[in-house]
């Protein structure tokens, strides 16, 4: 008997990288497939999520859905790290780790490309490695970290991806 095996619907890397950057912006993945989000500057609260807001690639990522998350994921962290006066430096050297994670993530052949939840792991990982944090901590950070923007007309979690297309 052949089994049969489903396979993800593998999206190109042109929209897996538009994605995270719908996802670092804050925007719908929709309007920024459009174009309409991406041209217009995007609002940055700080200098951290002014220096996210302008990465335009990360590397090895290979699911736009994982992509958008991951995106959203290092715009909270860049906001926290603005809420407390950090040095830009800082979430610079965050995107810079993020990014080698992803690629060797990539590098090891992987079946599953890398997520949202993957990038909260790897934020936890370094939090403890610095600070040496409680549970109780470790979940207010991935609740802080993957919560909606409050602000007024910001989308919301992952209800807009699944608004957008699929290539």
């Amino acid at each position: 008997m052949i089994e049969k095996t489903e396979r993800a619907v593998v999206a190109t890397d042109d929209a897996v990288q538009a994605a995270f950057r719908a996802g670092v912006r804050g925007v719908p993945v929709g309007l920024a497939a459009f174009g309409l989000a991406e041209d217009a500057p995007g609002f940055a609260g700080g200098a951290s999520e002014s220096l996210v807001a302008q990465t335009q690639r990360l590397p090895g990522l290979t699911d736009a859905e994982g992509a958008y998350g991951t995106g959203r994921v290092l715009r909270r962290l860049a906001q926290l790290l603005d809420q407390v006066d950090a040095p830009p430096a800082i979430a610079r050297q965050f995107r810079d780790n993020l990014a080698a994670a992803v690629v060797t993530h990539r590098m090891r052949g992987r079946n599953q490309g890398w997520s949202e939840d993957d990038t909260v792991q790897m934020v936890l990982e370094m939090w403890d490695r610095v600070f040496g944090e409680t549970d109780a901590t470790r979940t207010k950070l991935t609740e802080l970290l993957t919560a909606d923007d409050a602000r007024p007309g910001t989308p919301k979690k992952r209800t807009l991806f699944q608004l957008a297309w699929k290539r």
